[in-house]
Parts: structure tokens; C-alpha cells; sequence
């Protein structure tokens, strides 16, 4: 069968791509890249995504994006999140990969509720079943969470959509298989299609384009069976297609196409036709060596890319950004009335800062967060810094934050509240911090162990277990200091082991997979799953004094 060119369909924002190869096992090729004019087969859809781009954009480390497709493991959502952590990267706002390992939709819709309890106020979806899922993301959207599409809407007004034009993408695969029959002489016989069920919108509307391309022809199209986007499913359907002698297979997803190559692979036969949807190494492979003819590629990068700056151009009240000074956050809300508020550990970094602010942007902060010695996780001190200052030393650096705070606070004729974050865990810690001049404060670890904390009971219980001695200071992947408990997991890391992990998530721009001692974003999602002995356990220096589960009307009497 002939090689044929790589088609790449653009439409505004989003772009649709066919790759192609050779079909015949026997001749093997590689894959080329060229345009047409053709604009009909994506298309993105939007109700505000134009705007996504524009100067009005804001960003911030507390920004929280929940990122739900339908799996986490197909590479179609895996470049997905690498486009949505590009953006990520770029707007200085946090989005958590939060997809369940299969395609579920009662797994899909815990991912949302997990995200709303979460405080994420976006949530980036690709709906497995739209019926499904909508009831969910309803609620979602009533407690004021902006939703917004990618490559699967549900059934809820959101704020923007990016997908492909799935039935057009479709029926584009579909002439191309039929251009390829008839270059081999092929005018008629049966061909089978492989989906991943019957609710996930955007894979029957492919299956409808395809469909439709062969109308009027004397093809046959064969029932449509399903294998849960599960490729080893998808490869034994598409062998029992081949043994009732097939001329075509269509696989309306990444797994679907990749089970639908390996089986004309494992067959031998060269004259079953293979068209799929989507790009991954597997499928490339395939294409290279003759076994799929072509795959529809939706550039899921983009959609990632462009779904975060819609969340984020949807709007945000306050921006408190930490893990490093944010110098360029003023630009970012600029024409906006977002406000600003940056962490801050030192009155070194306070200075460097607000000064920087002043001198290239006119402006001060909003309000100013002191993240002190005691708190969890990442810490924005040096070891050895940790290691000096005691509760009273870091009582007269607060107070020196407070008066470089308060001299741009008066240069700009405005009152800059000043919160206090780390070891805050009863009223004596309040009232001591208040004494010192602070506007109020910010408290994390005690509401752990709350019976309205939606994290595992597991999790839960190994903060009420730990006792002093465990807690410690320990390394990031990349470097950083942090507090956590030491379990298992963190012996072993400490002990100089390097734990397997997933693939990238994209959530750390300093973090490189081939040389961290372990994942800290997969350490932390099985700590909150309930798997601690594998968990990352960040908390802070008084985790261990919580001796039993409170409700959070208890922990906030206990604190006033």
C-alpha cells in the first residue's frame, strides 16, 4: 500500500491531525508531517475560550485546577496533562492530575467531588459518560467551581470547550480507509469498529463520522462491539473480527486502535486495513511498521494548554503564590481586580519582594503571608536557617515582616493585612502571634484529622499515631526542605533507594524523572488515598499532637 502524506487539520485554537504510514506489514515507512486546507474536520467549540489569551489573565500558586480526564494512564491524557502543566508553569497556578486509573464513571465522579472538597475553583474535565458525570459537575458549578472542557463535554453549561470535531474527524477516517481499499482493489466486505462503550459522547460521534463515509458503498459494517478503551480487550475483539475475515478495523480510541494494530500484527495478514484515533508511541510503532494505515491525532497538548488559561481567565478573587518570590505576578493580574498576596518566610525575602514590586510595577501587596519554621511540606528556609531559629528568634523576624509591610503599606496610603502560617494549632499559638501584630492566620495540619477531611482514615490515623520524634525534616526531589512524618516510604528514601514511580506529571519545571529518588506528586496522592506506608506524609511540627478526630467546628473553637 502506498505511504502516505501526515494531514494536519487546524481550526482556531484546536488542531486535528491524521497521521499516516505504510498498510502493509511488508513495507514498512515513517511518518511525515504536511498541511491542508481542509478546516472542516476539528473544530473547537466555545463559549469564552477566545479570551483565554488575553492581557486580562491571572495566576496564582493558590490557584487550584482539577485536572479529571478519562484514565490517567493512556498517553492521550498523559500529554494532555503536559500540555495543562505547560500552562500551569507559565500562569504560576497549581493543577492536580486527579483522573482515576480506568475508565469509570463513578471513579470519574469522585475525582469531582474530591476536587470540589479540595477548594479547587476550576475543574478541567474530559467526561467519560456525560450523563454520568453531569449530576456531579452540576453541583460543582452550584458551589461556584468554573468548569471547562476538554475532548469530551458533559452535559453543563462551562466556560469553555476544546475538542475536536470528533464526527467530522470521523468520517475523515473512514475515507481514508475507503481510498485505501480501493487502491487495493477492495470494493466491498465487511469492516469492524471497536469503541469504548456506548455513553462516552465524543468516541460515538467518531464512530457516526465513520460510519457515514461508507453510506451508498457495498461495505458492510459489522455491529460495533466494545473493549473499554482497554487495549488487551480491543485486541481480542479485533482477532475475532479478523477471523470472520474483515477488510477493515476502526478503533475509536488510543486503546481501541492500539488493540486493533496488534492484532493484525499478531495475524500476519496484510490486507486488513487499520484506522484509529489518537497518537501514542504504540500507535506511531504501528503506523512505522505498516500495521495501521493512519490514526486521527487531536494534539491533546493544545487542549491541556488551552483548557488551563481558560480556568484561569474565569476568574479569581486573590492570588497567594509561594515556592519562590513571584516577581512577575503584578503583570499578570495587571487590568484585572484580582488581588496579590505572595508568601514570604523572612523579612529578607519580604524586602527583595515588595521592592522589586514597587520599582518595576508601581504597586505593593495586597495582603502578605508569613509562612514561618513550623509549617509542612516545602519550606522557604535554608536547613541550617531551620535549625536556628527558635519560637522566639522567628517572633522578632515576624515582627520585622511586619514593619517592612507596613512602610509600602503607608507609601501607598493602604492597609496590608499581614497573616501568620505555620505551627498554628491551638489558641495559645493565635493568641501569641496576635500579640505580635499579625491581622489573623492561617492553619493546615490541624484540619487533618477532622471527620469532615475527605482524605482516608488511614491518613488520618497516621497523623494521630505519630509522636515528635517522628517528624522530621526531609528532601524533595528536588532539593527543597520539607516537614514530614517518617513512615516507611521515607526511610526508604532516606536509606538512598530510588522508588519506581508514573509517568511524568509535569508539576515540578526543576524535576527530572530519570534521576528523583521518588514522585512527590505520587507520594502524596497515596498518602491521601490511605496508602502511607508508600505515602508522602507532609504536616507540620504539631501533627503529632493530635490525639483523636474532632469535627471542624471543634478544631475552630479550640483556636478561638
Amino acid at each position: 500500500m502506498k505511504k502516505k502524506v501526515l494531514s494536519v487539520l487546524l481550526v482556531a485554537a484546536m488542531a486535528m491531525s491524521m497521521l499516516t504510514g505504510c498498510g502493509s506489514s511488508n513495507n514498512a515507512g515513517t511518518a511525515a508531517t504536511g498541511e491542508a486546507q481542509n478546516s472542516a474536520a476539528a473544530s473547537t467549540t466555545t463559549e469564552q475560550a477566545s479570551t483565554a489569551t488575553d492581557a486580562g489573565t491571572t495566576a496564582g500558586s493558590d490557584t487550584l485546577i482539577a485536572l479529571i480526564t478519562m484514565d490517567s494512564l493512556d498517553q492521550h491524557w498523559v500529554t494532555l496533562n503536559e500540555g495543562a502543566q505547560k500552562a500551569a508553569a507559565e500562569l504560576g497556578v497549581t493543577v492536580q492530575f486527579m483522573a482515576p486509573n480506568t475508565k469509570d464513571d463513578a471513579q470519574q465522579i469522585e475525582c469531582v467531588n474530591n476536587a470540589v472538597s479540595a477548594g479547587a475553583q476550576a475543574i478541567i474535565v474530559a467526561a467519560n459518560g456525560p450523563d454520568a458525570i453531569s449530576s456531579a459537575l452540576r453541583e460543582a458549578s452550584d458551589a461556584g467551581v468554573k468548569l471547562i472542557y476538554v475532548d469530551s463535554p458533559a452535559n453543563v453549561s462551562a466556560e469553555a470547550t476544546f475538542s475536536t470535531d470528533n464526527n467530522a474527524a470521523g468520517k475523515t477516517a473512514g475515507e481514508e480507509m475507503k481510498k485505501a481499499l480501493a487502491d487495493a482493489g477492495v470494493t466491498s466486505g465487511s469492516i469492524g469498529i471497536i469503541n469504548v462503550n456506548a455513553a462516552t459522547d465524543s468516541c460515538v460521534m467518531r464512530e457516526e463520522g465513520f460510519r457515514s463515509a461508507f453510506e451508498g458503498t457495498d461495505f458492510e459494517l459489522l455491529e460495533t462491539q466494545y473493549g473499554e478503551g482497554d487495549a488487551a480487550k480491543s485486541q481480542s475483539i479485533a482477532e475475532n473480527y479478523i477471523t470472520q475475515g474483515v477488510v477493515g478495523i476502526f478503533g475509536c480510541n488510543e486503546g481501541s486502535t492500539t488493540g486493533a494494530g496488534n492484532a493484525i500484527k499478531a495475524s500476519g495478514k496484510d490486507n486488513v486495513i487499520g484506522v484509529g484515533f489518537d497518537k501514542s508511541d504504540a500507535i506511531l510503532g504501528l503506523i512505522d511498521d505498516g500495521y495501521l494505515l493512519c490514526t486521527m491525532a487531536q494534539n491533546p497538548d493544545v487542549m491541556g494548554y488551552e483548557g488551563v488559561k481558560a480556568a484561569v481567565k474565569a476568574g479569581a478573587d486573590i492570588i497567594i503564590s509561594g515556592a519562590g518570590l513571584p516577581t512577575e505576578l503584578p503583570e499578570l493580574v495587571k487590568g484585572s481586580l484580582t488581588k496579590i498576596a505572595p508568601i514570604v518566610s523572612t523579612d529578607k525575602s519580604a524586602k527583595v519582594i515588595l521592592k522589586y514590586w514597587d520599582r518595576k510595577y508601581k504597586r505593593t501587596a495586597d495582603l502578605v503571608v508569613i509562612e514561618g519554621p513550623q509549617a509542612g511540606g516545602h519550606l522557604g528556609f535554608h536547613k541550617d536557617e531551620l535549625e536556628k531559629y527558635t519560637e522566639e528568634s522567628y517572633s522578632e523576624e515576624i515582627k520585622k515582616i511586619i514593619a517592612t509591610v507596613e512602610s509600602y503599606a503607608e507609601k501607598y496610603q493602604t492597609e496590608v493585612p499581614v497573616i501568620v502560617a505555620g505551627g498554628i494549632c491551638d489558641k495559645e499559638d493565635v493568641q501569641k502571634v496576635a500579640a505580635l501584630g499579625v491581622d489573623g492566620v492561617q492553619v493546615a495540619t490541624r484540619f487533618i484529622t477532622t471527620e469532615e477531611c475527605d482524605a482516608d482514615i488511614r491518613y488520618k490515623e497516621a497523623h494521630l499515631n505519630a509522636r515528635k520524634e517522628d517528624i522530621a525534616i526531609v528532601k524533595s526531589p528536588v532539593g527543597m526542605p520539607g516537614r514530614a512524618i517518617m513512615n516507611k516510604f521515607m526511610k526508604r528514601v532516606m536509606s538512598g533507594e530510588q522508588i519506581s514511580h508514573s509517568p511524568c506529571h509535569g508539576c515540578l519545571v526543576k524535576c527530572s524523572p530519570k534521576e528523583i529518588p521518588y514522585c512527590i506528586t505520587d507520594g502524596l496522592i497515596n498518602a491521601v488515598k490511605g496508602n502511607v506506608d508508600d505515602g508522602l506524609l507532609f504536616c507540620g511540627a504539631k501533627a503529632w499532637k493530635a490525639d483523636r478526630l474532632e469535627t471542624v467546628q471543634e478544631v475552630i473553637s479550640e483556636l478561638f
